[in-house]
């Protein structure tokens, strides 16, 4: 009896488990098409503000793929997208300057980096 519980109780984590990656990834991409559309919208004397806050989100992202907080298909999602955009960025001089130009201590976007790190590696 004891066997059986400890594997209803294994299966329910699982699917809240998923159940919660597929909700992080929803507002992740909510959040992100939001953020896209106001930097692209932004007329020039915002795009600094508007793109700071686009890397903030990537940031976000970032560290939450670095805990591991995602799961299957969602943890997939997420990282084919934030590499997606972290490549964008790096062949954009124009994006790069501005990601440059949020930096303002030495662990900004500390989680960027290290889900780049991970990028290369793999």
């Amino acid at each position: 009896m004891s066997l059986i519980a400890l594997g209803v109780a294994l299966y329910a984590v699982r699917r809240s488990n998923r159940n919660s990656s597929v909700a992080t990834l929803v507002t992740l991409n909510d959040a992100f098409r939001q953020a896209w559309q106001r930097y692209l919208a932004a007329p020039e004397p915002d795009k600094d503000y508007s793109f700071s806050e686009l890397a903030n989100l990537l940031e976000i992202a970032c560290g939450i793929h670095c805990e591991k907080s995602l799961f299957g298909i969602s943890r997939e999602l997420s990282s084919e997208y934030v590499e997606h955009v972290l490549l964008l960025i790096e062949e954009n001089n124009d994006a790069r300057a501005r990601l440059r130009a949020a930096v303002h201590a030495p662990n900004t976007f500390k989680y960027i980096a290290r889900f780049r790190a991970n990028m290369r590696r793999t």
